[in-house]
């Protein structure tokens, strides 16, 4: 698939907001920066959640996915949320 990245950060911070609202273990503070670290379950690696990549998929969806998008194809529902505990291993 061909993906549109998002840079402007007004964007992603609203997507990203919209996306982790209801997700068990993903939290963020009143700003919506996003504090905790995810494994994608695709390529394996661990990584700061707010590197997650925001892509446009349609006229008004967007898709969060793996940072390391579009090699790893992994999205939102392939992100384990780790505590910092695990991610320090």
């Amino acid at each position: 698939m061909d993906y549109k990245f998002i840079k402007d950060s007004n964007i992603t911070d609203r997507i990203f907001k919209r996306e982790f609202k209801n997700r068990d273990g993903f939290m963020f503070n009143d700003i919506v920066t996003i504090y905790f670290t995810v494994k994608c379950l695709h390529c394996g690696q661990t990584f700061s959640a707010d590197e997650m990549r925001v892509a446009k998929t349609g006229s008004r969806e967007y898709e969060v996915l793996c940072k390391n998008a579009p090699e790893c194809d992994g999205n939102i529902e392939d992100m384990i949320p780790l505590s910092e505990f695990e991610y320090l291993r």
